[in-house]
């Protein structure tokens, strides 16, 4: 239930979903194949407002995005799971507000790079990395290659960390992800919580797929990702009272977005 796979091993078949497979379908999009068409009705069967999830989710990267760039004026933004493409990828959100935007795609499935790589073609200014946020150390590595860690960055978690393992492991990928960047930088989460049975069935029915695990939050462990950071307004609320530019889907007991400042 998440935008892009982040473990590190291979067991997407044919017949295996990977979370970005599912991710892909419940947004709309059309590069889900069999396999997570087939997951993700199954898990759209157990929990309805999946779909609303998925969408609400979608739209508030569009927002997030436009802060970023627009209103905070970073022009380095780091997209960490993003899934398989739908439509307007965070790139060309950001190409719209700035023409010195940059933004990295940062995911450990293959298949999520190959299709960034198809998308982004040859131009330069944008980069596809091979990373599993798991390790942040190695993934702040990896982005200091084309990034400037010692100047501000957006940090967008949207609907991944559930394969960051239990509470404890997920607070350590976010607080060593954000504690390797540069003060002035951002972090964006979008988030599942584990308060809805229906959420719960959910994760269960995607989970017997023989897919990567996905793990839902508590709300007290989610606000925890902003630990130390300053909450940009409205805070942490229900993905569609972010900022909200009009009608989209009302996900309200089933998942929470912020963005915090790092001072």
């Amino acid at each position: 239930m998440g935008g892009g796979r982040t473990d590190s091993d291979d067991r997407s078949g044919a017949d295996v979903p990977t979370s970005a497979q599912v991710w892909n379908y419940w947004q709309g999009g059309s590069e889900h194949g069999s396999a997570g068409r087939e997951a993700g009705e199954r898990g759209r069967l157990a929990f309805p407002g999946v779909v609303d999830v998925a969408r609400s989710s979608r739209a508030f990267i569009t927002r997030s995005v436009r802060f970023l760039v627009g209103e905070a004026g970073v022009d380095q933004v780091l997209d960490v799971g993003p899934g398989l493409p739908t439509a307007n990828p965070t790139h060309e959100i950001a190409e719209r507000i700035s023409r010195h935007a940059r933004v990295g795609y940062v995911d450990v499935d293959p298949q999520v790079r190959q299709r960034y790589q198809e998308l982004l073609g040859e131009q330069p200014r944008h980069a596809v990395l091979d990373a599993d946020m798991c390790d942040p150390r190695s993934t702040l590595l990896r982005v200091a290659e084309s990034f400037d860690l010692n100047r501000p960055v957006g940090l967008m978690l949207m609907g991944v960390l559930g394969h960051a393992g239990d509470d404890e492991q997920v607070l350590r990928v976010v607080h060593g992800l954000v504690g390797g960047l540069a003060s002035g930088s951002y972090l964006a989460v979008h988030e599942t919580l584990d308060t809805d049975p229906e959420a719960a069935r959910a994760a269960a029915e995607y989970a017997a797929t023989g897919a990567p695990q996905y793990l839902l939050r508590s709300p007290e462990v989610v606000a925890d990702y902003f630990r130390g950071l300053d909450l940009v307004d409205p805070g942490l609320v229900p993905c569609h009272q972010w900022r909200p530019d009009g009608a989209e889907p009302a996900a309200e007991h089933f998942s929470r977005c912020a963005v915090g400042r790092k001072p």
